[in-house]
């Protein structure tokens, strides 16, 4: 029997199972597409796989891309779930701490105002990390030259620029395999620096078939395999 020199889905780039060689049907278990393995004429020949079913457009989730042939730009909208309720709370804290800390200047409790003013600095936090969870968007920019993340309108930690050629590789963390559950974890797209820095540059990706897709497009435009 032939070797099949290609076990990979041609929709996803994730690597297909295959329990035994008489094995002629393949599910992507990442995207669901289904292929079929078939023999050339020529025995020597290696197998080929032939899709049975319409290959899915991959949609990473909340994610918009633009890509041209010298650069990818890659925008997340934040979103999370319970921003609003964080942001009610967080002006919740702020109206009562302020309050108190009126009445305190007034009856000229100094001592109490220090410990409301750090309250108030607690509120302020709060409300920033709650606006920032509803209004940022996070843009991922490669050309041939820079890597660039960038998060507006509220700045947030972890932004960098970062020369293409300082970086050695590119990963998904964790690594897609037999081993991981699907439904359980979380990937995130990674760039290793000369300097063996690890930098996050997409995060809470749910599929791993996106994950890959996404791997594949950013190594296509940096040529780094």
């Amino acid at each position: 029997m032939g070797n099949l020199t290609r076990l990979q889905c041609q929709n996803c780039s994730a690597v297909l199972d295959r329990s035994d060689d008489y094995q002629k049907i393949l599910v992507c278990k990442y995207c669901g597409s289904t292929y079929q393995i078939e023999k050339k004429s020529d025995p020597a020949d290696d197998e080929v796989l032939i899709p049975k079913t319409q290959l899915k457009p991959i949609k990473p989730d909340n994610l918009q891309i633009t890509k041209d042939s010298n650069s990818l730009q890659i925008s997340r909208r934040w979103r999370k779930k319970g921003s609003f309720l964080l942001l009610c709370m967080a002006c919740v804290w702020l109206i009562v701490i302020l309050n108190q800390v009126a009445e305190s200047w007034l009856e000229g409790a100094d001592a109490s105002i220090l410990v409301l003013l750090v309250l108030v600095v607690v509120g302020v936090l709060l409300l920033y990390k709650a606006l920032s969870e509803i209004f940022n968007r996070s843009t991922l920019t490669l050309n041939r030259r820079n890597v660039t993340l960038s998060t507006k309108p509220f700045v947030w930690k972890g932004d960098f620029e970062h020369a293409l050629n300082k970086i050695k590789y590119f990963e998904i963390v964790p690594p897609p395999g037999p081993t991981l559950s699907v439904s359980t974890r979380a990937f995130r797209i990674c760039a290793v620096t000369d300097e063996d820095m690890r930098l996050t540059l997409l995060e809470k990706i749910s599929r791993p078939g996106h994950a890959i897709y996404l791997l594949r497009e950013i190594n296509e435009l940096a040529n780094k395999q």
